[in-house]
């Protein structure tokens, strides 16, 4: 094992620091863990179990990464947060405040998680993402583009949150849908989707519309398309919107 200390001797155990990785000041790498490449590890962070910090990263504060997680590429984790389980961070994300990254969850691209968020199972954040304040995004779900997710929102299941859509307030975002555009959702009355013969009706409200902005399956759609479905299933209360002209459709 080579090691490029500073400061600290903060090797305990029988990690592995090696190539031009630094651990500074009060942080301590045990375990089997490893810190490779140009990566840095400083401040009161701890990285212990069979985590890997790798590539330009950097671990500093009191964060904290352990388990089997990955964090590498030109990554920043601080402050309390904490990554662990199989996770992965990675591009320029940004991890901080009391964030955690658990699960198989990934995240990466230019994304920011802060706050007290939690990311989990198998979830994938990318792009240019924020998540913040007390928001939780869990199961098969995945955010990317530009969107933000905030407050106590939650997403779940195999929902998509996408584009510039802002999820936030009360709102929890389910099943298979997708939001996307101008979405503007604070809580459960500023969307609606239900999944008739495999396809799935997504309503919600857009900052660029007067009332609804509607898709089928991610795609936008018309309103012959809209009153076939509702007819079969009869939600008399959608066409009714969508009649009175209160639904957004795109063209």
């Amino acid at each position: 094992m080579s090691k490029n200390i500073s400061e600290n001797e903060g090797i305990f155990g029988t990690p592995h620091v090696y190539g031009r990785a630094r651990v500074l000041e009060s942080a301590r790498v045990s375990g089997k863990a490893r810190v490779y490449g140009y990566a840095q590890v400083s401040g009161d962070s701890r990285i212990f179990g069979d985590a890997q910090v790798y590539g330009k990263s950097r671990v500093f504060s009191y964060a904290q990464v352990f388990g089997n997680a990955r964090v590498s590429d030109k990554a920043r984790v601080t402050d309390h947060a904490r990554i662990f389980d199989d996770a992965n961070v990675c591009g320029e994300a940004t991890i901080q405040g009391d964030a955690q990254i658990s699960g198989n969850a990934m995240v990466h691209g230019n994304a920011l998680v802060e706050g007290d968020t939690r990311v989990s199972d198998n979830v994938r954040v990318s792009d240019n993402v924020r998540v913040f304040d007390t928001a939780r995004i869990s199961d098969n779900a995945q955010v990317y583009g530009n969107a933000t997710v905030n407050g106590q929102a939650r997403i779940s299941d195999n929902a998509q949150v996408y584009g510039n859509a802002r999820i936030f307030g009360t709102a929890h975002v389910s099943g298979d849908a997708q939001i996307f555009g101008e979405a503007d959702i604070r809580n459960q009355n500023d969307w609606f989707s239900f999944t008739y013969e495999g396809q799935t009706l997504v309503g919600y409200r857009a900052r660029n519309a007067d009332g609804y902005e509607l898709n089928i399956n991610g795609k936008s759609t018309t309103l012959r398309s809209i009153q076939q479905i509702g007819t079969v299933v009869n939600v008399k209360n959608l066409i009714k919107r969508c009649v009175e002209g209160s639904a957004y459709i795109r063209p």
